[in-house]
């Protein structure tokens, strides 16, 4: 599952940043197949907690996401790890993410400063803050 998770979120990632959106077909795909596996290997009750995961998940970055703070894509890749991991593991990697974006977001203000850019935009593509605390996770960094 980590070696599938991490891929998910790559091309995840390269979507992201050819087109700045992380495309549907990618995290429902992804997160049926999830919960599939999971039933599969857990029954019923991985496949319960997976979806209270999900739903935990929903609920805290739908609010996030109404204010502007989140896009669609990144909540539904962030459910897409609640189901792989748990509730608590999301909570890590989403805290682990908003870090480690700030910190990005604090060197792309820098550099645009530095370049006198007037009109330069300070996007961040948020899957890669996600694809990263991730794999802080896996390697027992988090």
């Amino acid at each position: 599952m980590d070696v599938l998770l991490i891929g998910i979120l790559t091309i995840a990632v390269l979507a992201d940043l050819k087109s700045y959106k992380i495309p549907n077909a990618l995290t429902y795909t992804s997160l049926v197949g999830l919960l599939i596996i999971l039933l599969s290997t857990k029954g019923p009750p991985g496949l319960l907690q997976a979806i209270i995961s999900v739903f935990i998940a929903w609920g805290i970055l739908f609010l996030i996401y109404l204010v502007r703070g989140l896009g669609a894509g990144d909540v539904k890749l962030f459910m897409v790890i609640a189901a792989a991991l748990g509730t608590k593991t999301f909570f890590l990697i989403l805290i682990a993410s908003l870090i480690i974006s700030a910190i990005y977001g604090l060197f792309k203000i820098t550099f645009l400063l530095i370049l006198r850019k007037k009109h330069g935009t300070c996007h961040i593509h948020f899957s890669i803050p996600i694809l990263a605390a991730t794999c802080m996770y896996y390697a027992r960094i988090i």
